[in-house]
């Protein structure tokens, strides 16, 4: 009985596919009588992808995103490098008397009765401070009189290589000199000149002339 139920589902499954196959064989002669091609049997056509759309300049869609995935974010900050130190220039100072320019050369030389200006030389705490009263010293030294603020630094420029404008010498005297130093007005109106009082004196000589 198992047998038989096979047999009569094995032919009805051949009926069901030799009806297929009459089917196909219409349809190909249906197609060849209106000269529709040739196609396989359950074939299916696919549509091509389409591609992607095109910008103004050419430049795809597709293309313009990657781009912009590989453009860094626009509020990241750019570091900018540090613009290399510019070298004094002498033509740039204003010129100062002979005298002046050979106290510096004095003092680069070694030719004045002093110990050397350290760069790290301090006083009251200053640094600036311990430059003014150098300069000032080695000025009575060479029989000179008192200094203005633009030969301070210019001696200290180009005698101890130690680059400063007047501007900051005066700064660094209206900030509190310790009672070392004299401001006494010049000449030329707001000129000012600076010698030593006897306090700046003394502390010149123990700092720089007591071995």
């Amino acid at each position: 009985m198992e047998r038989l139920s096979t047999i009569v589902i094995q032919k009805l499954l051949d009926a069901f596919f030799l009806g297929l196959d009459a089917v196909d064989e219409v349809r190909r002669r249906i197609d060849k009588v209106l000269g529709r091609p040739e196609s396989g049997p359950f074939e299916t056509t696919w549509p091509e992808p389409e591609p992607a759309p095109a910008k103004g300049n050419g430049e795809s869609v597709a293309d313009a995103d990657s781009a912009a995935e590989a453009a860094p974010p626009a509020d990241r900050p750019v570091r900018k490098k540090a613009a290399p130190r510019k070298q004094v220039d002498p033509g740039t100072r204003p010129k100062v008397p002979i005298e002046i320019q050979d106290l510096a050369d004095k003092i680069k030389g070694g030719q004045v009765t002093a110990k050397a200006l350290a760069t790290d030389d301090e006083l009251a705490g200053k640094r600036m401070l311990a430059r003014i009263v150098y300069v000032l010293g080695a000025a009575e030294k060479c029989d000179l009189g008192g200094l203005t603020s633009t030969e301070i630094a210019h001696v200290l420029t180009f005698g101890r290589d130690i680059d400063t404008f007047g501007t900051n010498i005066s700064r660094a005297i209206r900030q509190g000199t310790a009672g070392l130093i004299d401001r006494r007005s010049g000449g030329g109106g707001d000129t000012h000149r600076y010698t030593l009082t006897d306090e700046g004196r003394a502390a010149f000589d123990a700092t720089y002339c007591k071995l």
